[in-house]
């Protein structure tokens, strides 16, 4: 049987015991008084606001350039859409995400904005579902303040507006615990298959949503013995999740090098010193939310920690709420996922310079939203107890969480972009969009500039017009002056900016070619000529 005290929970979550010394010493507070409910759904109202318009600002113009993992997206919807049933795992990334946002290319399109969109609506799943995990826990005081701080969040708002696959790893992880959580709560069984069959969906997802399903199980065990969780549920989890992972088997037995050996397979494979190699990417991860993290600049500010400076104190501040006497029977429910979640990234012993990682931790990231939620929700009611005092002390936290992740976002991040998110590829596809659509374009070479690009497929994706005839890239090394001459007319050729000529062995026939240097934010951003007709030989 489930326990009894939580049999008797309201629907707001699970009833606070009596106040004790410390850190119980300032309980959450009740949900159930009118105007309690009418600051709740108007602060939530701002929330979801905020989430949205945060998402939403610049969307177009940030980030800017379409690189290869989102031509990749591109072309694996392209497949989708024309009647292919995709199983592959791409890189890293599996088939989930691509099938999820096919309805939401039918409506908006698969251009580079419209594939940042998809990731938007995404991320909006992930937020409700964090919203859903900390009020089936704690109570709708919590739940808002969640939703806050996770729609506000450079670390989650990042792959919210990148148009990549990974904004559907919050998803899986918020949604599996909401589902344990709910299931071990109200003994349902129909939430612990939802459970189940959610975590096997992170074996089509990415590797490190592959633990889902292990790391739940392992917290429903543990549940059973802290709250008498039903042998059942553990049953229904089990059964849900081996019959929702079993094409997950076929997949891996077309590809069995890709798992073991590949991409995926060899991450785990250490170079040398495996042992000190974990020890080393265990220390980082533990520290990536708040000393250094990513140092990816697609993925994080520059070595700043996953956390907002606030957000990372509130963070421990609800760590150790939720390690208080009184919760220590439900912190499993969120801390166990939180640790094991990030169990993948550390294991990434071939590349030990990719962690700590932003990416493969992303599924946790909702989980540390909740613990933040939780400890600034104890700490405005500990700084005083009359109501309208704690919703000021709620608010001004909010505020300076918005304000320092906007700042982390739009400035840190942006400007840590490549160039400083100046688009080449955008701006190449601008000029190509002007040229009449009989054009033929090539670019000599690619990827030149910082961070290598443009992308020649996002060049192609980004055109706003349309596109001209057979955008070709042609190799530098092989192009001389009879191979230009043979190419068709009319033709544009664009190459880099930093020399003259577009290839070594073209200085004989400069007379087919006229350089125009083109600049973008105090950037030479590439050359480009109309081609002219060849002159004869004699």
């Amino acid at each position: 049987m489930v326990d009894e005290t939580l049999e008797a929970a309201p629907a707001e979550g699970i009833d606070e015991p009596p106040s004790r010394p410390g850190v119980d010493s300032a309980p959450m507070p009740a949900t159930d008084q009118p105007d309690e409910r009418r600051w709740l759904a108007w602060s939530t109202a701002t929330a979801i606001v905020v989430a949205l318009a945060i998402r939403l600002i610049d969307l177009a113009g940030l980030p800017g350039e379409m690189y290869g993992d989102i031509a990749i997206v591109r072309d694996y919807v392209d497949g989708i859409r024309a009647g292919n049933w995709l199983t592959d795992f791409i890189l890293s990334s599996g088939p989930l995400y691509h099938y999820v946002i096919v309805p939401i290319t039918w409506v908006f399109g698969v251009d580079f904005n419209a594939l940042k969109i998809a990731s938007v609506i995404v991320s909006l799943i992930a937020l409700a579902a964090t919203y859903g995990l900390a009020q089936e826990l704690v109570n709708r005081t919590v739940a808002m303040a969640a939703l806050f701080v996770a729609g506000a969040s450079s670390w989650l708002l990042i792959f919210s507006r990148l148009g990549n696959s990974q904004i559907i790893t919050p998803v899986l992880g918020s949604g599996t615990v909401y589902f344990a959580v709910r299931a071990a709560r109200r003994d349902d069984w129909r939430s612990a298959a939802l459970c189940g069959a959610v975590a096997a969906l992170g074996l089509y997802g990415y590797p490190q949503t592959f633990v889902l399903a292990p790391v739940m199980f392992v917290t429903l065990l543990v549940l059973h013995v802290t709250i008498n969780l039903r042998w059942r549920l553990l049953g229904v989890f089990t059964a849900a999740a081996v019959v929702t992972g079993l094409p997950f088997a076929a997949i891996v037995s077309d590809h069995p090098r890709d798992f073991l050996n590949g991409y995926i397979g060899g991450k785990i494979h250490a170079r040398s010193g495996a042992f000190s190699t974990l020890l080393d990417n265990l220390w980082h991860t533990m520290f990536a939310f708040h000393i250094e993290g990513d140092s990816v600049f697609r993925s994080n500010p520059d070595r700043l920690p996953h956390l907002d400076a606030l957000s990372g104190l509130l963070f421990l501040i609800g760590l150790a709420w939720w390690l208080a006497p009184a919760r220590r029977r439900w912190a499993p429910a969120l801390l166990l996922p939180l640790v094991l979640f990030q169990v993948p990234a550390m294991m990434v012993l071939a590349q030990p310079g990719e962690v700590p990682s932003a990416s493969r931790t992303l599924t946790a990231a909702p989980l540390a939203y909740v613990v933040t939620a939780s400890g600034l929700c104890w700490l405005a009611g500990a700084v005083h107890p009359r109501a309208h005092a704690r919703r000021m002390v709620t608010g001004l936290l909010l505020c300076l969480i918005l304000l320092l992740n906007g700042i982390r976002y739009f400035g840190a991040y942006a400007d840590g972009l490549p160039d400083h998110n100046v688009p080449f590829g955008r701006i190449i596809a601008d000029h190509l969009a002007g040229l009449p659509t009989d054009t033929h374009a090539f670019i000599v070479g690619c990827c030149w500039g910082e961070h290598g690009q443009p992308e020649p497929k996002g060049i192609l994706y980004l055109n706003a017009g349309p596109v001209p005839e057979h955008l070709v890239q042609l190799n530098a090394n092989e192009l001389d002056c009879a191979a230009l001459s043979a190419l068709p007319r009319p033709a544009e050729l664009i190459w880099e900016p930093d020399k003259a000529l577009p290839a070594p062995r073209l200085a004989a026939c400069t007379d087919q070619f006229i350089p125009e240097l083109h600049r973008a934010g105090g950037f030479d951003a590439f050359y480009s000529s109309p081609l002219r007709p060849a002159q004869p030989t004699r």
